[in-house]
């Protein structure tokens, strides 16, 4: 304990002035225990053996000290592939999807902490939402006392409750108050430093991989404008329609089996 304690004051003194403004990239790690969804068809062993047991992918956060935007690392095909490309075996393939997320290739989430707004772009089974809320989401948050080193920042863990997967279960921020702006991955914001790492129940993690200083003017890092504006409600209603239609429960990654005469 008290060479951890030595570890973390060193940490912080080592730490330079607060950083304003940067990328940050994200790797976000998704379980996918119980994800396997037949549709009555029998599944060689060898296919479900191929199915592995998380998906990965690559996100960043480009942030100023009043705006934040968080997004798809361009031209990212090889770090997302496990999700996007098709894989094949005894004449069946299969191809992993998270269904109902809001995790599609063009999804942003744009934080002006001045006007107290958030703004979601969204692409939802082909067509594109701009889900707009006029106040930041003001969640609660317990710090728990616990510390420990991202990327040899000094971090500390607050919790909250939230929706993950159509439920709530408990969230788990990590944030550093060396880098000043109040914001982080997925939307969540409003603790006293960037937050670097997020837990959400034990579907998914979201964590920091690299943190890179660089300037940028708050309106430099303009909100999405493309898509149908919507409110949260309304979104919520639409999203809500369209996955009982397709027997989806929200939020929970999905194998798609298809034999190769399906795919032709």
């Amino acid at each position: 304990m008290i060479v951890t304690s030595c570890l973390f004051i060193s940490a912080v003194f080592g730490v330079n002035a607060q950083i304003k403004s940067g990328i940050i990239k994200y790797e976000m790690v998704t379980n996918l225990a119980g994800a396997a969804q037949t549709s009555g068809k029998d599944i060689p062993e060898a296919i479900l053996a191929m199915i592995p047991k998380e998906i990965k992918k690559t996100k960043q956060l480009r942030f100023s000290e009043t705006t934040s935007i968080y997004e798809n690392l361009p031209v990212d095909k090889k770090a997302n592939k496990e999700e996007d490309e098709p894989q094949e075996s005894g004449g069946m393939s299969f191809q992993i999807k998270r269904m109902g997320t809001g995790d599609g290739d063009k999804e942003k989430i744009f934080i002006d902490h001045i006007k107290n707004q958030k703004v979601e772009a969204k692409d939802f089974f082909g067509k594109e939402f701009l889900v707009t809320k006029d106040s930041i989401n003001k969640i609660v948050w317990k710090p728990t006392g616990k510390q420990k080193l991202l990327l040899n920042y000094p971090c500390y863990e607050a919790t909250t409750m939230g929706e993950v997967r159509g439920k709530q279960e408990p969230i788990k921020a990590w944030y550093t108050t060396a880098i000043a702006t109040k914001a982080g991955p997925m939307g969540y914001c409003n603790l006293p430093g960037m937050i670097l790492q997020i837990e959400m129940g034990d579907n998914l993690t979201i964590t920091a991989t690299e943190v890179k200083e660089k300037a940028f003017k708050s309106t430099e890092i303009e909100k999405p404008t493309n898509g149908k504006k919507v409110t949260a409600a309304e979104f919520k209603e639409i999203e809500n329609k369209k996955m009982k239609e397709m027997g989806i429960e929200r939020g929970k990654p999905r194998v798609m089996f298809h034999t190769s005469t399906e795919m032709q």
